[in-house]
């Protein structure tokens, strides 16, 4: 009896060893799903541990209604954030491997978990590796797509902290729980872990301000084809769940590829940024906090880079930047050189940046800058850089008529960027591939240092010029900027650009003369005579300007 007994136990035993290994059998079986190669392999990246965990969630629901199928595999990481996913449940506060799968049902996320990994750290690069590796070796494909939808900040963070403890040249992933972004070269280094020898057909960035030439050069070799924007994406989500501008739409360019999965790279871009840029054409509707209705349309503009040519642009930019570095060497034509880089940058679309002084349209500057030189050598290598992007890097580009883009943005600080800012960001900028390879970073350094001891004389030029013209508010304007460009000249002593500033105020109507200008500068000399005896002069000067109506400067204090 108690061997039947022993015997029925063993039995149940052994069965239940079966069937849960079945079940982990057949799961196994679902995760590397169909052995046969399918033609494509989606990975997506979907941070939305912040505040973009509802636009993120409403993304996955939209590629829903295209779905994984025969010739395709869809699979996302996602994670989300308890403050922003009201509307898909506290579900989806955490991390979870999603295939996407076929559902039209839209305000619901039914597609198969894969994993739920509880809380994870997207903005960890072991993270990002992981999750490349692991999808390649469970959905293996002819063809990899990469989609990454997440706060992005440019080649650095160019705007503050604003994590934490999380360093300032981190530009990619913010994850809030876990208080970490990634740098660019570290991002980088994580894809080239997670592919291995492999690379990808095609990466879609849905992030802000990923179109540039720093970032095309560190993924070179990971990715043929990148679509991004060199601006700002704007998403107008309000009121909540009407979704009137939603941004890059990954559903299209899936749908497009289930249709043709020959599509050719040009035309399969333009899946994305042809609808990407006709939400932007029509006005959105906004109510501020008080209840008032706006109205009013919001710029854009996306690109499809090739990065097979970013070797050849950075070379190109190099010998450009060695160009302007001798100029800048040059005594003869240091002060043309630095005027000329600083308007062309004036006079050049920008985008989000400290003050929005540091990143600057490519084709845009080096359009202007070939046009102010007088040096031949640095008009021709600007011209060979333009033609180089128009034909061969920027596939497909589309912008708003009020957004002065054409796909590519890099790092050119101007010089007005205060020097501790500079300094910071400029370290930060070292650090990336295209820096270390290239005399940029060099190049800006010296256009900064060139152009701060020209400023002031720039400016009296600037003042003799406007004074000669009917242009009140630009005289207005130069006043006020020339009064605090002089100050750190008179904190060292030099006193020249000065005394040719009250030249032209000496000769200016007595309704251009600049009371204020000329208070705050009688300030600033007062200050500096203190330690710069040879200043006296000058302050005594200015006060007489200050009581008696201007005088005329004596003929011995004006330096010619």
């Amino acid at each position: 009896m108690m061997r039947r007994i022993l015997t029925f136990y063993q039995i149940f035993t052994i069965g239940c060893c079966l069937f849960f290994s079945l079940d982990a059998v057949w799961a196994a079986d679902f995760l590397t799903s169909d052995r046969t190669l399918k033609e494509f392999t989606v990975l997506c990246y979907l941070n939305g541990d912040n505040d973009l965990a509802e636009e993120i969630l409403h993304s996955v629901d939209m590629m829903e209604t295209v779905g994984s199928s025969a010739d395709m595999n869809i699979v996302a990481l996602v994670d989300g954030h308890p403050a922003y996913t009201a509307r898909y449940g506290s579900g989806w506060q955490g991390t979870k491997l999603l295939y996407i799968e076929k559902d039209t049902q839209i305000g619901r996320i039914c597609s198969t978990v894969l994993e739920d990994r509880k809380e994870q750290d997207l903005g960890d690069p072991a993270t990002l590796a992981h999750f490349i590796q692991d999808v390649r070796e469970r959905f293996p494909a002819r063809r990899y797509l990469f989609f990454m939808f997440t706060h992005g900040s440019g080649v650095i963070d160019t705007g503050g902290a604003g994590f934490g403890r999380l360093p300032k040249s981190a530009a990619f992933s913010p994850d809030v729980t876990a208080a970490r972004k990634m740098s660019l070269p570290v991002f980088a280094d994580a894809m080239r872990q997670g592919l291995g020898t492999d690379r990808f057909d095609l990466s879609v960035f849905f992030s802000c301000l990923t179109g540039m030439v720093e970032i095309g050069y560190a993924l070179r070799d990971l990715t043929d084809y990148i679509i991004a924007s060199e601006d700002e994406i704007r998403m107008v989500n309000d009121p909540p769940g009407a979704f009137q501008v939603r941004g890059i739409q990954f559903e299209k360019l899936l749908a497009a590829l289930q249709a043709d999965p020959a599509l050719p790279p040009k035309a399969l871009g333009r899946t994305l940024i042809e609808p990407y840029i006709d939400q932007y054409r029509k006005p959105v509707v906004l109510t501020s906090e008080t209840g008032d209705v706006v109205t009013c349309r919001l710029t854009a503009g996306l690109a499809m880079i090739r990065t097979r040519d970013f070797a050849v642009l950075s070379s190109k930019m190099d010998r450009l930047a060695r160009s302007l570095i001798r100029q800048l060497d040059n005594p003869q034509t240091v002060s043309h050189t630095a005027r000329t880089i600083h308007q062309a940058l004036g006079r050049t679309q920008s985008f989000r940046s400290f003050l929005n002084l540091e990143y600057h349209d490519l084709i845009g500057f080096l359009e202007r800058l070939a046009h102010l030189t007088r040096d031949d050598d640095v008009a021709r290598l600007a011209h060979g850089i333009i033609q180089l992007v128009s034909r061969d890097v920027i596939v497909d580009e589309r912008h708003t008529p009020d957004c002065d883009a054409t796909g590519l943005s890099v790092y050119l600080p101007s010089f007005l960027v205060p020097d501790n800012v500079f300094e910071q960001h400029h370290q930060f900028y070292r650090e990336s591939g295209f820096s270390r390879d290239t005399k940029w970073d060099e190049m800006a350094a010296q256009f900064r240092r060139a152009m701060r001891r020209s400023y002031p004389d720039y400016l009296v030029d600037q003042v003799f010029d406007a004074a000669q013209r009917p242009h009140g508010p630009r005289l207005q304007n130069l006043n006020a900027k020339i009064v605090w460009s002089l100050r750190k000249q008179l904190q060292q002593g030099q006193f020249n650009a000065t005394r040719r500033y009250m030249t032209a105020v000496a000769a200016m109507t007595p309704e251009q003369r600049p009371h204020q200008a000329l208070t705050l500068l009688h300030t600033f000399l007062t200050e500096s005579a203190r330690i710069h005896p040879q200043g006296t002069p000058l302050v005594r000067q200015v006060a007489g300007f200050i009581k008696k109506g201007y005088p005329p400067l004596p003929k011995q204090d004006i330096p010619f």
